[in-house]
């Protein structure tokens, strides 16, 4: 049985990653992809998916504009990572698909109501748009399967590096909604990609030369700027469907999650907890991650 999904994303080079490998998949039906201000514009954001969309022929997947800003700060965003245009050396064009006229959280709503209890929601980005829908909607508390998200950190846990995320940070306020609620969640920190689930530039080769949709990848990566590593390429959002996909080549543990809104905002405080009702991804072998994306790459066909 597949599971149904509703993306919500700010491409975003690891965006479009992460989703790319979610639509060529069979295990799931994206009923609904949403976009938010985040890594660039929320203009930019849209373009970025419907163009994507567009050019690998998912004409079918109903896109909706969403927050343009964050709930109460001002707007940032990461272009110094994904470029100006958000996909780094990619440069979409103009396309002909176009957004739905109906705003994203409401049209989240909809679908949520209408897959009661047989729906998960994929949080590529800021939380805003949640944020908002939790505000206005807050039965659908009740109807929502999970939310697996990116971005957080285990901050202060002894032998890791303190780091507070980008889509936690650019709206705090709407994570600790999201937080807050009785869903049941899956975070998966920055870190795993940055740091383990990573891609070398051996393997950026081999994905750029195994179809069309791998060199459209990789002609990204190429203007994908890592900080903290200039060797490999992060893989931070599509770590998030390599999971779904394969939960078994990932080492877990039950915790809970408070997000700062004072003095650091942004910043999330992981404590272990066996009943707690997040799972925090903290390990894989990047060799499988590795050899799991490839399999998902070289079976599609373009």
């Amino acid at each position: 049985m597949k599971k149904n999904l509703i993306i919500d994303t700010d491409p975003g080079v690891d965006d479009i990653s992460a989703i790319t490998i979610a639509l060529y998949s069979n295990k799931f039906d994206i009923k609904l992809i949403t976009t938010t201000a985040g890594n660039v514009g929320l203009d930019k954001t849209t373009r970025n998916i419907l163009h994507f969309l567009e050019k690998f022929g998912f004409n079918n997947i109903i896109v909706a504009k969403g927050a343009d800003k964050p709930l109460v700060r001002e707007i940032k965003d990461a272009s110094i990572v994904h470029g100006e245009e958000g996909l780094g050396k990619y440069i979409p064009s103009i396309p002909n698909k176009q957004a739905i006229n109906e705003f994203a959280v409401d049209k989240m709503y909809e679908v949520i109501k209408k897959n009661k209890h047989n729906i998960t929601i994929l949080e590529l980005g800021p939380h805003t748009n949640l944020g908002l829908l939790f505000t206005k909607y807050p039965e659908c508390e009740e109807w929502i399967d999970e939310i697996i998200f990116e971005g957080g950190s285990p901050y202060g846990k002894p032998g890791l590096k303190p780091h507070i995320s980008f889509n936690i940070s650019f709206d705090p306020e709407a994570a600790d909604i999201v937080m807050k609620t009785k869903i049941k969640k899956t975070i998966i920190p920055s870190e795993l990609g940055r740091y383990t689930a990573y891609f070398t530039y051996e393997d950026i080769e081999k994905i750029k030369n195994t179809n069309s949709v791998g060199a459209f990848l990789t002609k990204m990566y190429e203007g994908y700027v890592n900080r903290y590593n200039l060797d490999i390429v992060q893989t931070n959002d599509l770590c998030t469907t390599i999971y779904m996909l394969y939960p078994e080549i990932f080492k877990t543990y039950k915790c809970n999650i408070e997000v700062d809104t004072n003095l650091m905002p942004g910043k999330t405080i992981i404590t272990e907890d066996e009943n707690g009702l997040v799972t925090f991804v903290e390990d894989t072998n990047r060799e499988l991650f590795v050899e799991k994306f490839m399999h998902h790459l070289k079976n599609i066909n373009q």
